[in-house]
């Protein structure tokens, strides 16, 4: 049985239930390989609970535009978690890493280049320069 919640770090939920919040790790109860104890704050106080090892992070403030709208967007880095978990099945060597680094970068930017126009989707994110953004 789990042992009074104590807050320790901050952290940010990227995946599951919990995704797009944040909360703090809880610090009584020990890490497994694939679990994790988390205080979630939730509108109504905090939740304990424990949740996907994979599915937490730790918290930074984003430091630029695009961590900002990577933060404010969990889906996102779900995709790019999935992605590369099917590349790291590969066995890339080092030389092959760079290749899929060049192959994604070229993608990105075609993916910028079409989306415009009329039929553009956007995506809001806050982000006020400083490193503070509004989840």
């Amino acid at each position: 049985m789990p042992k009074e919640a104590v807050k320790g770090n901050r952290c940010r939920f990227v995946g599951g239930t919990h995704a797009g919040k944040t909360g703090w790790y809880d610090t009584a109860n020990p890490k497994t390989p694939r679990m994790t104890y988390v205080i979630v704050s939730e509108d109504g106080g905090n939740l304990t609970t424990r949740v996907r090892s994979e599915f937490v992070q730790d918290y930074n403030e984003p430091a630029c535009f695009a961590e900002a709208a990577l933060y404010q967007h969990p889906d996102l880095i779900h995709a790019m978690n999935k992605l590369c978990k099917g590349l790291a099945e590969c066995h890339l060597d080092e030389y092959n890493q760079s290749v899929i680094n060049a192959t994604f970068k070229a993608k990105l930017q075609r993916a910028i280049i079409r989306n415009t126009g009329p039929s553009a989707r956007y995506r809001y994110v806050e982000y006020h320069g400083d490193g503070s953004v509004t989840l």
